[in-house]
This record gives C-alpha cells, sequence and structure tokens, in this order.
C-alpha cells in the first residue's frame, strides 16, 4: 500500500510547514489553503479515521484543536474558525486530520510566508 502524503510528511519525506508539534500530533499550514492561516492537525502514526483513534490521542486532539483556535483569534486576529474534520467517504486523503479555518470580515493579505513566521513566533 503507497504512503499517503501525511505519512510521507511525518517519515521526512515531504516538506511541511510544522506550526506545532509532539509526541503524537502534528500542525502544519495547509499547502492549498482556503483561507489565510488555514492549518491541518495530523496524527503522526497512520489514522484512517475518527473511529480507528485511540482515547488517549483524541482527547490531546481536542486540547490541540483549542490552542490552535486561540492562535487564529490572538495572533491571526480571525473574527472566526471553521473546524472541519471528515470520515469515510467524505475523506480525500485517507489519514485522519483536522482542518482549523480562520475566516476574516475583511480581507486579509497577509502571505503563507507571513502568517507561518507570526504563528510560529507566537508559541506558548
Amino acid at each position: 500500500m503507497e504512503k499517503d502524503i501525511f505519512c510521507k510528511i511525518n517519515d521526512g519525506e515531504m516538506s511541511s510547514n510544522i506550526i506545532y508539534e509532539d509526541d503524537k500530533l502534528k500542525v502544519i499550514m495547509d499547502k492549498f489553503p482556503v483561507s489565510p492561516g488555514h492549518m491541518l492537525i495530523i496524527p503522526k502514526c497512520h489514522i484512517t479515521d475518527a473511529l480507528d483513534m485511540d482515547d488517549e490521542t483524541f482527547a490531546r486532539l481536542n486540547g490541540i484543536i483549542k490552542k490552535m483556535i486561540k492562535k487564529c483569534y490572538e495572533v491571526l486576529k480571525a473574527d472566526g474558525v471553521e473546524v472541519v474534520q471528515n470520515n469515510g467517504i467524505c475523506q480525500e486523503i485517507k489519514h485522519y486530520h483536522v482542518h482549523i479555518i480562520p475566516k476574516y470580515k475583511e480581507k486579509n493579505n497577509l502571505t503563507n510566508e507571513e502568517i507561518y513566521v507570526k504563528l510560529t513566533n507566537n508559541e506558548e
């Protein structure tokens, strides 16, 4: 079975802009953002969907979701945040991931590079 893109990122075979990382999870910038600051939270081991995830990792993931939402409001000055996670036939990539998508009332003109710097320079 061929590795999916997130397994390749986790194995260092593909590059990514890492916002946060611990022993189980990684937060990266989405390469094709739907809004400035669009991030993805991915498990470091291959987990297909929410039903395959152990409770400890799922609980830790929820804490990271909250932390990234806070960054969207405080660092990126977002007016709202969309959190999206798909399972089964809804998944384009069959590796569990959560989209954190900041939303803005007015156009945010920051580049992906500027957003990456802002997010990584404001570590907690």
